[in-house]
């Protein structure tokens, strides 16, 4: 035992060993919140499908349409650690979703009032930003977030299997109930805002059209008690529309460039979406008649 101890000790006093341990340290926990993290997803993923359902009234066209061009976005600015999915949700109501890890849901309601690519992209986009920055999975991963001081995730590595599993099924109930009922804490909806706008415009997409969306579908109630309401977010967004098109302005300018340098970027979804048309009409269920 004393032998081992000296070992210990000697291995901890070498150059660089403490730095090393340190990040191996790093590295563990990393790994571990990366498998937590995709696993509350798939959890809260599956809790959502099960009470909303996928939507089977839109043309196939229309699925693929969506979900070529999110792993497109996603290839551009998600998480190279995330598992990206898309599909299309079969609610009326005008929302999307994004779980841990990847799995981000629009619904049929809100892709039937989307008429631009433009629009698409920032939706899409908005529901990336929730990813990239861990929204979701930082909220429940916080300890007593609910009222009743449920413990979430906080607690996952400690106590038996039994243990791990109860808390991980309370984990991603109130994952579900945060994404359809309870809705996130504004100032993250702005940041998922800002970012998504950000992604098209570094595309040359317009930075304008998620505020035309909102304000064609929202009548000046908040979402869910998270979004601001529509005319508050709407001229957030045309501030932030703004300046995003002065900063771009700015940069070509300052580097004379004659062709927005994005151009090459945006040609290859605009392709994306001619080789998937779904016009407007497509985008309407079948009359039952």
């Amino acid at each position: 035992m004393t032998l081992l101890i000296a070992l210990a000790s000697v291995a901890c006093s070498t150059p660089g060993a403490s730095e090393r341990i340190e990040k191996s340290r790093k590295n563990s926990q990393i790994i571990r919140e990366l498998r937590e993290e995709k696993q509350l997803g798939r959890g809260i993923a599956a809790g959502i499908i099960q009470e909303v359902g996928i939507d089977q009234k839109l043309p196939e066209n229309a699925r693929l349409s969506v979900k070529t061009i999110g792993q497109a976005l996603a290839q551009e600015f998600g998480r190279p650690q995330a598992e990206h999915f898309f599909e299309i949700l079969d609610s009326d109501e005008a929302n999307a979703y994004a779980t841990p890890g990847g799995f981000i849901f629009i619904t049929r309601g809100l892709l039937q009032n989307i008429e631009s690519l433009d629009e698409l992209i920032e939706v899409l986009g908005h529901e990336l930003a929730h990813v990239n920055d861990q929204h979701v999975y930082k909220i429940l991963r916080s300890e007593k977030k609910s009222a009743s001081g449920l413990f979430i995730l906080a607690r996952l590595l400690g106590g038996g299997s039994g243990d791990i599993g109860v808390a991980l099924g309370q984990a991603v109930q109130k994952g579900v109930e945060l994404l359809l009922r309870d809705g996130m804490d504004p100032s993250l909806e702005k940041s998922a805002d800002e970012s998504g706008i950000s992604y098209a415009a570094s595309l040359g997409f317009d930075p304008d059209a998620l505020a035309r969306l909102v304000r064609r579908i929202d009548h000046g109630e908040t979402q869910r008690g998270s979004h601001l309401s529509g005319e508050e977010r709407v001229q957030w967004l045309n501030s932030r529309s703004r300046e995003l098109q002065l900063s771009q302005l700015a940069k070509e300018i300052a580097k004379q460039i004659p062709a927005p340098v994005h151009s090459h970027r945006k040609k290859r979804f605009k392709e994306l979406k001619d080789s998937l048309p779904v016009s407007k009409t497509e985008l309407k269920p079948p009359s039952s008649g």
